[in-house]
């Protein structure tokens, strides 16, 4: 629903703390995981993170939410799909992310998912198995009655080895095509760029 805002996040960070943008790029890299996960909190995050890159800890309440907060923009045609999605079938977002990123996911025409997941509150991340399941739980759905749709082959995978149907979407044309063809209703949906 927003483009991948890693390399920001991380030019961001590196920015403000006045490190080396490569050397933080890979100690985040290498903590971000458990921190997506729940495992320990920002304050805990930034601990190992500058603990490593030997600098001062953020002076920001929530560095994480404030790069956030500049970095990600929605696509606003993916929203705009949701809803005309959202007139026949149930919508969920199921997100790997952050705690701090979570209220950014959440400003945004939240009314639009069904169900919310994030892999910050569950403590675990695609492409683990147990994230789908707790979106089909909440859903109430069967695999084979959802249809998954993620930027990144490896959460594709992970959800068509539980069933799922599921596709890649790196362009949102192909996407509405795609969707077409599995005989979803699109109706007039066609935007010519993310937004």
């Amino acid at each position: 629903m927003a483009d991948e805002p890693l390399q920001g996040l991380i030019q961001y960070c590196a920015a403000t703390l006045g490190v080396d943008l490569k050397k933080c790029g890979s100690v985040i890299e290498a903590h971000l995981p458990a921190f997506g996960r729940g495992t320990f909190s920002e304050e805990g995050f930034w601990q190992h993170v500058c603990g490593e890159l030997a600098c001062l800890e953020p002076e920001s309440k929530s560095l994480w939410s404030e790069a956030f907060g500049v970095v990600c923009r929605p696509r606003k045609a993916m929203y705009d799909l949701a809803e005309t999605l959202q007139k026949k079938y149930k919508i969920a977002v199921l997100s790997n992310t952050e705690a701090p990123a979570v209220k950014h996911f959440l400003s945004y025409r939240p009314e639009l998912f069904d169900v919310k997941v994030f892999s910050c509150d569950e403590g675990v991340a695609k492409p683990q198995a147990r994230l789908y399941e707790i979106s089909l739980e909440r859903l109430g759905v069967e695999p084979q009655e959802a249809l998954f749709i993620d930027d990144r082959e490896e959460n594709v995978a992970g959800a068509r080895a539980i069933g799922l149907q599921a596709v890649v979407c790196k362009n949102y044309q192909l996407l509405v095509r795609e969707l077409e063809s599995l005989r979803f209703n699109m109706g007039v949906v066609r935007n010519p760029g993310w937004d």
